[in-house]
Formats: C-alpha cells, structure tokens, sequence
C-alpha cells in the first residue's frame, strides 16, 4: 500500500467518529468543477423552484378543486332514484366494461367512470344499507370490478355521517372493508363533541357485532386504505389524541379494564401526546405505581418515550425521565438538554407550516422562524436557550447559512465556536457537496487537533452519503477540489468509506487522488 495512502488512513482515524449521518432524501446532482479551483454551483435542487412558481401551482390547484364539480357531485343533484335500485345498480357495474375497464385510465378519469355506480349504490343504501353494501361485496362481477373499495371514497362515509356511527355500526361493523369508515366517523364525531363517551358506547356496540374479532385485529393495525379518512395510525391511538384532558379518569378506567397491552398503550400514548398537560397527567400516574400491575416494563418504556416526545411537557420532567433509561444516568445535564432541545426543534419544523422551505425562499423570516420554534416550546433556561439556537441553526443552515448566522450572535464566543465547528457533522445531510463546501468554508480555523478533528468529521461522515448519491461524480469533484484542508478532508472521508467495504479499491483511489512521480 502507498505510504502516504497509509498516512492518511492514520492520521485522521485518529480524529474520527464514524457516525455517519442518515441520509434523508437524496439531493439532484451538483456541478462536477473543471480542472483548477472548485465551481460552486449559485443554486442546488432544494431552491429550483421558486416560490412564486409554487403559488401558481397552488392557485391553479385551488382553481380545479373548486372551479368545477366533480362527476359524482353533478349526479348526486341530477340523476333520479331508480324504482328497480338492485337493477341500478347491476346496470351500472356492467355499463363500466368488465374488470379491466379502469385500465389506461388515470385516477381523475376513474372516478369520472365509476360515479354512476357510486351514485346508485348511495341511493340503494339510503334505503337498506345492510342489503346495499351486501350485495356490492359478495357480487362477483362488483368484487371483479373493484366496487367494494371504491364505495370507500364517498358513499360509505356519507351514509354513516348523516346517520351517526352509532346507528351504522350494524352494517359498519360487518366487512373489513368499512372498518375505515367506521373509524374515521368515529373519530369526526368524538372530536366534533362526542368525546370519549362516544368511543365507550362504540366500543360496546361492535363487542356485540358479528364483526368483532376482525375489527378488534384490524384496529391494531395502521390504518392505511383507499379510504381518504385514514392516515396510518391506528385507531386507538386516534381515540387517545382525540380524548379531551377532562374525560382522562374514564380512558384511564378503560385501560384498566383492558387485558391487551398493546391497546392500553396505544390509547394512553395517542392521549399523551395531545397535549403537555396530558402527558404531564400521565407522567405522574406512571410514577405514582397506579398503573403498575397493568404494564410491563416494557411497556411503561414506550410510554416514556411518547411522553419524552411532548414538546409542551415541563423540561424537567422530560430530563428526569432521560436519566432513567441505561447509559444516560451517566451523561452530563447539558448533554441531555441538547440532545433533548434539538429532537424539539426538529419536531416543531416538521410540524404545521414547512418552515424550511420558507426561511429559503424568503416567504418567512429568521425572527418568524424562531418566534413559531419559541411559541411551541416551554420556557428554557439559558442553557436551553443557547442549545435552542444551536439546534436550529443546524437546520436553517442548510437552507441558507448567511441568513442563519444570526442565531449564534447571543451565544457566548466559545459556544458559537462549537455550534459552527459542528455543525458539519450534526447537520447538512440533506445538501449538495458544493453547499456544504460553501459552508465549511465559513467555519473558523481550528486552533488545535481536536477542532481540526471536528472539522474534518463534517467530511467523514457525509463521504458515504456522497458517494451512494453521486458515485464517481462525487470522487471526480473532490479530486478536482484545489490543495487544502478540505481537499485533504474529502480525500480522507472517500477513502475511510471505501477501505470498509473495497481495501483493494481504496488502494486505487488513494493513487488517483496522489499519483506517483514518474
């Protein structure tokens, strides 16, 4: 092996942690530089489109979905109920060509076909629900056709919205394939005012229907369907999230009626995670042993970290509960309360308005974005305050570092320095190599080898990112990269990557990268 290859592989091991960072989304391809110094792109794929080119695909949307009535819509008002409704209904399925007839045909077009049908079933199950939606799932030709899941997008949830869940649970509760619409009313109507009251009335109606095994397996399950109700959660834990702070006593009453562990977590979590009261709530029952007999310790572990997720609950609590679980005890305050004000600052950016893509296009401002980042958060001390800014600028950052160094100005000298000589690792793994060159080109110079360490393992830990993205892209721009620290950095994260899985082609890169004199 060449000796300064070996060289290299030692002397920044010695510097390196190889966490590499998780790849998110990959990014578009970046500007491979000609011979010389490195030409950085002005603009990567996470600013291609621009803002006002997103309005007016927005607008054009909000045009279509409310310009116009859809097919299903127009005949709902317009097409007369059918005195024979069975034969309506037959007469319709056949109209559509049998069961290829949706082929060739986009989504749009699908539903324009297949509106008729829907339509006469709405009629036929107005007047019979249970030998409507009977006959379209066991008819052959309805099953063959698809009509089953299509009912799904409007007729099933309509019917049972303008009669009540409780009063559609008889025929709801029959197939799977109304499950989702049993709970996405459910749900509608707990949050509209029914409350938990509502669920405990349910919950004794389908313990009474022929359904009930299969409904009590399918609610295990993320709810993911063509029903546009569903979002995949499971539905307990929607019943928990939509349980209201002061009906806490009978959905902990429920809980310890349950013999499921798995249900008695998802209610409590989805309950604990509506609010910083709630999990505050919970957090105490959990301490004071009420719950003890019920869960395992496995399942009081979950629960803390639903609890340990709820940006609204008290700090503290939040730390007290990190320092239970092994190998944290161990680990300093600060420690803890920057990892656990960063995981918060993720969460709220990814919460509500996308934030990100604001602060970079110019549609909100630094002071926009730290103001919602501060509204959503309990008070901080100033520890916390320094990590809340830290935290965040990692993620503006990659959006655009000019504008988010203003974050650092209130950190004390030292601690700015930290947060940039960073910020290379703990972030930035969603940009392009030219982004990320532009940036560390901003970081302080190292005053010793532990912050040159630092500085090169934003280079170690993006080199296998890089190369899984870019392949021989990424290896030609680095070598064309100009003499320096990160050219050497660069060299060093490629060949670190390679020699784990490829020594051989290691060896071959780290001759590329420094060919031999003559």
């Amino acid at each position: 092996m060449d000796r300064k290859f070996q060289f290299l592989l030692v002397t920044h091991l010695l510097g390196l942690l190889l966490g590499y960072g998780v790849v998110r989304n990959a990014v578009g391809h970046f500007r491979v530089p000609a011979e010389g110094a490195p030409e950085i792109a002005k603009t990567t794929d996470r600013a291609q489109v621009s803002s006002d080119e997103g309005d007016a695909l927005l607008a054009d949307f909000l045009n279509e979905r409310t310009g116009k009535k859809s097919r299903y819509a127009e005949l709902k008002e317009t097409l007369p109920v059918a005195r024979d409704l069975k034969g309506a209904v037959v007469s319709a399925v056949a109209g559509l060509g049998g069961a290829d007839w949706r082929k060739g045909l986009t989504r749009k077009e699908q539903a324009a076909r297949c509106a008729e049908v829907e339509v006469r079933v709405l009629h036929w199950m107005k007047q019979n629900p249970i030998e409507a939606l009977g006959f379209v799932l066991n008819d052959p030709t309805c099953e063959a056709a698809g009509i089953p899941e299509m009912m799904n997008q409007h007729v099933l949830i309509e019917i049972a919205t303008q009669n009540g869940v409780l009063n559609s649970v008889g025929w709801l509760a029959r197939n799977e394939v109304a499950f989702g619409t049993l709970c996405a009313v459910a749900l509608n109507e707990m949050r509209a005012g029914g409350g938990f009251a509502l669920y405990e009335k349910l919950a004794a109606a389908i313990w009474r229907s022929p359904g009930r095994d299969e409904f009590l397996e399918f609610r295990a399950r993320p709810m993911i369907s063509e029903n546009p109700a569903d979002d995949g959660e499971r539905f307990l834990r929607q019943v928990g999230a939509a349980t209201r702070f002061e009906e806490r006593d009978r959905l902990l009453a429920m809980v310890k009626r349950m013999s499921h562990p798995p249900d008695q977590i998802d209610l409590l979590s989805g309950f604990a995670g509506s609010s910083g009261q709630a999990a505050e709530w919970l957090h105490g029952i959990l301490k004071s042993g009420e719950l003890k007999e019920e869960l395992s310790g496995g399942s009081r572990d979950e629960l803390d970290l639903v609890i340990l997720g709820v940006v609204g609950l008290d700090l503290n609590n939040r730390l007290e509960i990190m320092k239970e679980y092994p190998g944290d005890g161990g680990r300093a305050q600060q420690e803890l309360l920057d990892e656990l004000t960063g995981e918060d600052v993720v969460r709220l950016l990814e919460s509500g308005r996308d934030w990100r893509f604001e602060f970079r296009n110019g549609k909100s401002t630094l002071d926009d974005v730290l103001a919602a980042v501060r509204q959503g958060m309990p008070p901080l001390p100033e520890a916390g305050e320094e990590a809340m800014r830290g935290a965040l600028f990692r993620e503006l950052a990659e959006e655009n570092p000019k504008k988010a160094l203003p974050l650092l100005d209130a950190l004390p000298p030292e601690k700015r320095r930290d947060v940039l000589l960073d910020a290379g690792w703990l972030g930035f793994a969603n940009v392009s190599p030219d982004h990320f060159l532009r940036f560390m080109a901003e970081v302080p110079d190292a005053a010793s080898p532990e912050e040159q360490a630092r500085k090169l393992k934003g280079w170690h830990t993006r080199a296998r990112a890089d190369l899984w993205r870019y392949g021989d892209d990424y290896i030609e721009w680095v070598r064309r990269l100009p003499p320096g620290i990160h050219r050497e950095a660069a060299v060093s994260g490629i060949l670190l990557a390679t020699s784990e899985e490829n020594p051989e082609q290691a060896r071959e890169l780290g001759e590329r990268f420094y060919p031999r004199k003559p």
